[in-house]
């Protein structure tokens, strides 16, 4: 049984200023969760934040450009945890990172982008950036989203009538991010130029409404899906940082403890054994042991780790890079030296941090 549990509103307003009325009708006719608007074309000066705040929701995070034209904007609901990432560097691009915490589907990075219908086609700073900004972004998260205008063309990936050099990055990006591409129908005339893009295939379901205003890009209204437990294969694992654990301060976290305090209230040799465990060990590990949950499938092999994970997206990033310019010896000598750790794995074990995982 599957339930929408998450919202996402996407559209290029083609400036919002004058359809803010509309806007907001909208909002609270289709109530998304968060609402990504591309193309604002707002600017501090002109539109002040308060000017841009809807009731409902928190006051929108902005990336304005300083001229008009442009810019992004994200509304997410006041009742909904999120937080702007402003510690993700955008570098000037016209991008807002958040985490937003979904009660079914765990912390969530999403990621607004607007990539301008003016860049030419052969241009992938956007997505370069994005390629450089995405590991760090999914440390955060349990899962990524990323949506808005990106203005590409692949006539395999996004049945449009051309293929840019753009459109290839991009698929070659979700590919290596194992990201699913949701919209398949035209966006704005016979291209599908706006896109949502996330890791959780088969759990979203997405429309395509009218246009707001004047504006010629069709609204998009994405639903992140609630599956029941039966439904689900992944599970999460707990994995431990053994060489980066504060062994000084754990031992003496040991030293500290009354053991025969702690246990003589219990006869249960099975009770005792809890709280040593549980409620001793335990402690101790998660205060100096840095550790992460991170989701696993049943095909995952037990000894498979972020490390594994890692060093494989380095590997894919390389090869991008040195296919987008093959002729290129110093690409090439950097995708045979980072591919090396994907090498040396045997399979047979888990590998040490910063050594072999299988590719």
């Amino acid at each position: 049984m599957t339930t929408a549990s998450l919202r996402l509103l996407v559209t290029n307003a083609f400036g919002l200023l004058s359809k803010l009325g509309k806007f907001q009708n909208n909002l609270s006719s289709t109530k998304p969760d968060i609402a990504i608007v591309t193309e604002t074309k707002f600017t501090p000066d002109k539109v002040p934040l308060a000017m841009s705040t809807i009731p409902g929701y928190a006051a929108p995070i902005r990336q304005d450009r300083t001229a008009s034209g442009g810019g992004v904007a994200v509304w997410v609901k006041s009742n909904l945890h999120a937080r702007h990432l402003d510690t993700i560097d955008c570098k000037g691009f016209e991008v807002v990172w958040l985490l937003v915490d979904s009660c079914s589907h765990g912390k969530v990075v999403v990621c607004a982008v607007y990539r301008s219908g003016s860049s030419s086609p052969s241009d992938c700073s956007v997505i370069d950036y994005l390629d450089s900004s995405l590991p760090a972004a999914q440390q955060l998260g349990d899962h990524v989203v990323i949506a808005g205008d990106f203005n590409v063309h692949n006539s395999a990936w996004l049945k449009n009538s051309k293929t840019t050099l753009a459109g290839l990055a991009l698929a070659d990006l979700a590919s290596a991010y194992c990201l699913t591409q949701h919209i398949m129908d035209p966006t704005r005339g016979d291209a599908i130029l706006d896109l949502v893009l996330s890791d959780l295939p088969g759990h979203v379901s997405t429309s395509i409404c009218k246009p707001l205003g004047r504006s010629d890009h069709a609204v998009i209204i994405a639903d992140f899906l609630t599956v029941s437990p039966s439904e689900e294969e992944s599970s999460t694992r707990t994995v431990w940082r053994y060489n980066k654990a504060d062994w000084s301060r754990l031992r003496a976290h040991f030293r500290s403890v009354d053991w025969l305090q702690v246990t003589a209230p219990h006869t249960d040799y099975n009770k005792v054994w809890d709280v040593i465990s549980e409620t001793l060990i335990l402690v101790g590990m998660h205060r100096f042991i840095p550790c992460k949950q991170y989701t696993t499938t049943p095909s995952d092999p037990p000894w498979w780790n972020p490390e594994c994970l890692d060093a494989v997206v380095l590997k894919e990033q390389a090869w991008r890079r040195w296919r987008r310019f093959p002729s290129s010896e110093p690409l090439k000598q950097t995708f045979f030296t980072i591919s090396q750790p994907c090498l040396n794995c045997d399979g047979h074990g888990p590998p040490s941090l910063g050594t072999a995982c299988p590719s």
